[in-house]
């Protein structure tokens, strides 16, 4: 079944609709919603089920699920005779939050590895492009990066840095940042919330360092990326000195604008502020060790 994309979402169903929102799936307008299942199961055995880490009890679990979700599908609408009862039904279960709860207990337990998408873990060869790779695919279908024990990534031609959106267990695996070539600093990874950030330029004209409170409240907790770029701060040594970089201060403040960090440097004047919402519900990212070669020249 060909998909293609949703040409305005607020008119198509609710069941597509929550379906769109928990899983990266697009669907034509009209499909009717047991087409719309159809090609969901599809999804999950044909594309999802192939790729992630197979390692036994969970991966047999993940398939019992699949298989349960499918035979829940077939027996339902075996007993039915009218699409508008199916309509009916699926609404049902995706107002009182049924579906979500189903779609998100059976992606919630896989993951995928770097090497499912080449990475050699070996200390020498460039394992960037498989990284990354691996991080999107994780990130589009809301799934855990885990990590292989022992493994050593090298990584060298870092050509932008890779977001982590879910949860990543790099299993105390080992990082190698070669970043002796590269023209400025460049983050390996940018742990990123789904939420969009707010521009909060103009909220905030000075800062001072040991200061409690910001005029900013009423957005909820924000972790705030405050900058001068009229003030430089620089590296004088090793191999990656520069010539000045803005001064930038990232701090969190809660509801009512008290800061809950350090303030470590003093702003005369803030020439942008971004802030980034924290979610509600956690993200980990954890066990990695990383070693960076230019730093230790």
């Amino acid at each position: 079944m060909e998909l293609k994309p949703v040409e305005n979402l607020q008119t198509t169903g609710i069941f597509t609709k929550r379906i769109c929102k928990v899983i990266p799936l697009v669907f034509d307008n009209s499909l009717s919603y047991y087409e719309v299942l159809c090609a969901l199961t599809d999804y999950l055995e044909n594309e999802v089920i192939p790729t992630v880490n197979n390692n036994g009890e969970a991966v047999e679990e993940l398939q019992g699920l699949y298989v349960e979700l499918k035979n829940y599908v077939d027996n339902y609408f075996a007993n039915l005779d009218v699409q508008q009862e199916i309509n009916n039904k699926l609404d049902e279960m995706a107002e009182s939050g049924q579906l979500e709860e189903i779609i998100i207990n059976y992606f919630k337990n896989l993951n995928v590895t770097y090497s499912q998408f080449g990475a050699k873990g070996d200390g020498v060869t460039d394992d960037f492009e498989a990284i990354k790779n691996t991080h999107l695919y994780a990130n589009e279908n809301n799934i855990a990066v885990i990590g292989e024990p022992n493994k050593t990534y090298y990584v060298k031609n870092i050509e932008s840095t890779i977001p982590i959106e879910t949860n990543t267990n790099w299993n105390h695996c080992n990082f190698i940042i070669d970043d002796r070539d590269l023209p400025k600093n460049i983050p390996l990874f940018n742990i990123k919330s789904k939420k969009e950030s707010i521009d909060l330029t103009g909220s905030i004209l000075n800062l001072k360092k040991g200061d409690t409170k910001t005029t900013i409240v009423g957005k909820g907790t924000l972790i705030l990326d405050i900058i001068n770029s009229n003030k430089k701060d620089y590296i004088r040594k090793g191999v990656n000195k520069d010539n000045g970089s803005d001064r930038e201060e990232i701090v969190r403040v809660n509801n009512n604008g008290y800061i809950l960090d350090e303030i470590f440097f003093d702003f005369d004047e803030i020439t942008k502020i971004t802030g980034y919402p924290i979610d509600e519900d956690s993200l980990f990212v954890k066990n990695g060790n990383f070693k960076t070669i230019a730093n230790t020249l």
